[in-house]
């Protein structure tokens, strides 16, 4: 996941440093990465986080019109090794890194004034289970909450009371919701929390929080009539409505819509833009409106789906119209100003940008 994309400029991650133009112009020299990375902007400053080979937290930087730094994190906050993926979010304009340690343990790095970093183990602090799947966190009216799969199939949930102190729920036990089988997603809408996640028979399945603070469930797959999940979901909102895609079980590319009334309806958006079928995950950004859908084929290419103001739903091979290097991973996107940017990890733990440039050329 892979799920919070990010921007690097016109630059390449070759053999473990940035590129940029000519290849011995070294922007950040950096290990390479073992996972998918994530990433978030704070004040048009942007940053990169992933898992080294050696269990390291990496992050890359670059300020709003600067040139891309390099910091072991791990090292920095004399923090827990990883084991899976780590994500990252800004509160009160402090950052906050995520990620699962040995024995599951939930581990948050976070930047304390005058920039150094703090370590916290997040599951002992809350007394919680363990994770089994990588930790998403975000952040809802001021509040951060990091969510995960225990070891049960539970979606679990710490959030950080008043006075710095962490609590913990069992999502899955007070909405009465169905197992999980992947990695829960979460994001905000009107200001409420919303959780989706793929349960143990390929349904697509939402937790949300109602206004007195209780939990509900809906089985988005079943209300919309739609096919089954064979990846994890990722869901956005356009301002408008809310917005599910997900990989079928053919490598489609599914959305699921939150229509009039409140009602779910599903689209196949592969077949409705003549896309080739998906090999990774999903994930979705807006730009001026309009709903793009990234993701890679079985060929290493990595395709956009994009929706007209019309509603028609287009398909581009960003691969090819920037002469890029094929994708292993799952890509992940963001907009940063009035321009796309779409990230990807290769074979040999090299990371890639694709750029939509001004004119709307694309280039990597």
């Amino acid at each position: 996941m892979k799920r919070i994309a990010f921007a690097l400029s016109a630059g390449v991650l070759l053999g473990g440093a940035l590129l940029l133009a000519a290849p011995d112009r070294t922007l950040a020299a950096a290990p390479k990465a073992v996972g998918d990375p994530a990433a978030f902007v704070q004040e048009g400053s942007q940053y990169v986080v992933y898992r080294g080979s050696k269990g390291h937290v990496h992050e890359l930087s670059r300020a709003a019109k600067g040139t891309w730094s390099h910091a072991d994190l791990t090292e920095l906050a004399a923090a827990s090794l990883a084991v899976g993926d780590p994500t990252g979010y800004v509160l009160k304009g402090e950052q906050h890194v995520v990620y699962r340690g040995a024995k599951g343990s939930v581990y948050a790095l976070s930047m304390l004034p005058k920039g150094k970093w703090a370590p916290a183990d997040l599951t002992a602090a809350a007394g919680a289970p363990a994770a089994s799947s990588e930790p998403f966190g975000y952040v809802v009216e001021g509040g951060q909450h990091v969510i995960y799969r225990g070891g049960k199939g539970n979606v679990h949930e710490l959030y950080r009371l008043p006075k710095g102190k962490w609590g913990h729920a069992n999502l899955t036990d007070v909405a009465k919701a169905p197992k999980a089988a992947g990695n829960p997603f979460g994001y905000v809408m009107e200001g409420g929390n919303h959780i989706v996640y793929r349960g143990l028979l390929g349904g697509v399945h939402e937790l949300y929080r109602l206004p007195g603070g209780k939990w509900a469930h809906s089985d988005l797959t079943k209300a919309a009539k739609a096919a089954k999940a064979s990846g994890d979901p990722f869901a956005y909102s356009t301002g408008k409505g809310q917005h599910v895609i997900y990989r079928g079980g053919k490598g489609s590319i599914r959305e699921l819509y939150q229509g009039p009334k409140g009602k779910w309806g599903t689209a196949n958006l592969t077949d409705v833009a003549k896309a080739p079928k998906a090999a990774s995950d999903p994930a979705g950004y807006v730009l001026e409106g309009a709903q793009h859908v990234v993701y890679r084929d079985s060929e290493g290419n990595v395709h956009r789906l994009s929706r007209s103001a019309e509603g028609t739903w287009r398909h581009s091979n960003l691969t090819e119209l920037a002469k890029a290097p094929k994708a292993v991973g799952d890509p992940a996107a963001c907009v940063r100003g009035t321009s796309a940017h779409v990230v990807y990890r290769d074979g040999e733990g090299h990371l890639y940008q694709l750029q939509r440039l001004s004119a709307g050329k694309w280039a990597f």
